[in-house]
């Protein structure tokens, strides 16, 4: 019995996923630690909702970062993921991510879980079976620290930016995505822009017109805080501003 039991014990831990080195993604920490305000506007410049941050230091020295952004009256979008620190490195990399977001037309919420110790991605929607989606090896997913991966470009350490993006639509799942500084700059903070790459030239520039335009502004002077993103509220929705708690948002607002 004690022999057919440990038999069973190794079947089961050779068929157990294996975990892995984790993700390729190496980002600064947040600067400061804290929590913060942003206020959501429209087009029009009119707050519509509030986006409330935090990115706290644990005891055990993981980084948990959450941001909530919420119109008023409508299901908010969720972030959240947990970070650790590189052995040897100022620099962290995330161990999990989730997001939550709603669909066009009301149509509900989809959900995205991301282990990247075990080089997975799940899309959750009700009403259906969930999407199981395989990280590459190398991957580098950012789609909740994408303000800590871009801080390079306003610290002028790299001349572009570049990770990944897990999509629950469409007919590709991971995208991705080069960030440069562009000019000119609103208001005293850095325009960083984001282009979706589809694997060749030609095929990036022909969807161009149809895949979002995300902008981020950052301040110019260390720590590089966060003042504004511009990105449609969800797929296929109107694109709003999201500005950092007194801050003018008139050179943010979509156009």
């Amino acid at each position: 019995m004690t022999r057919r039991l440990g038999l069973l014990a190794l079947a089961a831990l050779l068929l157990a996923p294996a975990a892995r080195a984790g993700s390729a993604l190496a980002v600064l920490p947040p600067d400061p630690f804290g929590s913060f305000r942003g206020v959501v506007h429209d087009a029009a410049g009119r707050a519509i909702g509030e986006n409330r941050v935090e990115n706290l230091r644990r005891a055990d020295g993981t980084v948990y970062l959450r941001s909530e952004a919420r119109v008023t009256g409508e299901p908010g979008n969720l972030l959240e993921a947990e970070l650790e620190p590189i052995p040897g490195s100022e620099r962290l990399r995330p161990l999990w991510q989730r997001t939550r977001m709603p669909l066009a037309g009301g149509e509900g919420e989809v959900e995205l879980h991301v282990d990247h110790r075990m080089g997975r991605a799940r899309c959750l929607r009700a009403g259906e079976p969930p999407l199981e989606v395989a990280l590459p090896a190398d991957e580098r997913v950012a789609n909740v620290p994408m303000n800590l991966a871009v801080r390079d470009l306003a610290a002028s350490r790299a001349e572009s930016v570049r990770f990944q993006l897990v999509l629950c639509e469409g007919w590709r799942q991971i995208v991705d995505v080069e960030v440069r500084a562009e000019p000119p700059p609103a208001a005293g903070a850095v325009q960083l822009r984001f282009r979706f790459d589809l694997g060749s030239r030609a095929l990036s520039a022909l969807f161009r017109p149809f895949l979002p335009d995300i902008r981020v502004w950052v301040r110019p002077d260390p720590p590089y805080e966060w003042v504004a993103h511009r990105l449609p509220l969800y797929r296929g929705g109107p694109v709003i501003a999201i500005v950092r708690e007194g801050v003018d948002p008139a050179p943010f607002l979509p156009r």
